[in-house]
Order: C-alpha cells, then sequence, then structure tokens
C-alpha cells in the first residue's frame, strides 16, 4: 500500500499505485466499517490519498481537489493523445511515434487484444 508521508501529503496522483485488498481489519474495525456504511475499497482509498496522522489516515477536501486537478490534467493529456500509436519492438524499444490515418488505425485495432 502507498503510504504517503505528511512532507508528501501533495505527492502527485499515482494511476499505478496498487490498492492492497483486502486489508487486515480487526472485528471492532469490521463492525465499524458495515455500521457506517463503508467499503473495504473506501477504506483503502482513504489510506492511499489521505495524509498521515498520529492516529491513521485523514482523507481531507483539499486532497481530493488535488487530485481531481491531478487527474483533470491527464485526461486532458490523454484527450490530446488519442488516436497516436506507439511501435515497439520486440525487446519493448520505442520503434516510432505518429498519428496514423482513420484507416490505418482500423486495420491495427483489428484482432488487437
Amino acid at each position: 500500500m502507498r503510504e504517503r508521508s505528511r512532507s508528501d501529503a501533495g505527492a502527485p496522483f499515482d494511476p499505478d499505485a496498487p490498492l492492497q485488498l483486502p486489508l487486515p481489519f480487526t472485528s471492532h474495525a469490521r463492525a465499524r466499517v458495515r455500521q457506517r456504511a463503508y467499503r473495504e475499497r473506501d477504506v483503502a482509498l482513504i489510506i492511499q490519498y489521505g495524509r498521515p496522522t498520529q492516529d491513521g489516515h485523514l482523507l481531507l477536501r483539499k486532497d481530493v481537489e488535488q487530485l481531481r486537478r491531478e487527474l483533470k490534467r491527464l485526461l486532458d493529456r490523454l484527450d490530446h493523445l488519442a488516436g497516436s500509436a506507439v511501435f515497439s519492438g520486440d525487446d519493448g524499444s520505442v520503434l516510432s511515434v505518429y498519428r496514423p490515418a482513420k484507416a490505418k488505425r482500423r486495420r491495427m485495432t483489428r484482432g488487437a487484444a
């Protein structure tokens, strides 16, 4: 699980940071999760994107707003890159990058997994 230090509270969004499920819950914590209508994944998100405190983790509105801005930048960049292609060799090295014509994109996606 990705844990951030207090100085790291403004760290950029990492889409590759895995949510490690299942989390180890005490029977008390499991009861509170059910009572308060949380899900196990909600707890993992609070730990991953909240800020560490003396008692655990706290997800503040400003943490969510920062994440929203970072995700928007990522989505804007992906919008800009839509339709682009990267060709790679058998060893994974990048051979070329460009924006293929629509017909070429259709051929490329036929039979692609």
